[in-house]
Order: structure tokens, then C-alpha cells, then sequence
């Protein structure tokens, strides 16, 4: 089956991109990389690993993921950034071959 990858940077109308090809292409799959990420940080496998690699500061007090503070981690530190894509990417990957 044939891919096509939308990206680029925040703000750029990926989204509304997407919703045009939605209507133009209405029996075709769509794979959201923003709803996999969400879906995928709220695996208990996943929080753990994220707690064992970022500590308590990428939690709320209450002990859930803060998701601004972990993104202030990775945005400020390349190191921590690829961390965090090595938990992640390779549950993406597996995630867009099963539903694609």
C-alpha cells in the first residue's frame, strides 16, 4: 500500500491539509502521528519509561504525565529529545504498519 506523508512545522495548515485530502479521498486510511503520540503517552508501559528516563519533573504533582513540562525537557536538550523518540518511534512505526 502506498504512503503519503504530510509534515512541516507547527502552524503550517497540515491539518487542514489533511481534512481536504479526507474529502477528496474518502475510502483512503489516515494515519494521525498527533493522536498516536496522545494515545501512546498514556500507555502505563510507556508513562514508566518516561519516568524512569525524564524523573518526577515530567509529572504533575498528582502523578500524572505534565506534557508541557515534558516538552519544555525535550525542546531544551537534543539528548533528552531523542530519548523520549526512542520510546516513542518505535511504537509509531508499529502502530502505522498495523493500521495502515
Amino acid at each position: 500500500m502506498r504512503a503519503i506523508g504530510i509534515t512541516g512545522g507547527i502552524s503550517t495548515g497540515k491539518s487542514t491539509f489533511v481534512e481536504c485530502l479526507r474529502e477528496l479521498l474518502p475510502v483512503a486510511t489516515f494515519f494521525d502521528a498527533d493522536e498516536a503520540a496522545h494515545a501512546l503517552l498514556n500507555r502505563p508501559e510507556v508513562e514508566k519509561q518516561i519516568r524512569r528516563e525524564f524523573g518526577a519533573r515530567a509529572f504533575s504533582t498528582a502523578g500524572d504525565l505534565n506534557r508541557m513540562k515534558l516538552r519544555a525537557i525535550v525542546f531544551a536538550d537534543a539528548t533528552k529529545k531523542r530519548a523520549l523518540e526512542q520510546i516513542l518511534h518505535p511504537r509509531f512505526r508499529r502502530q502505522l504498519r498495523t493500521d495502515l
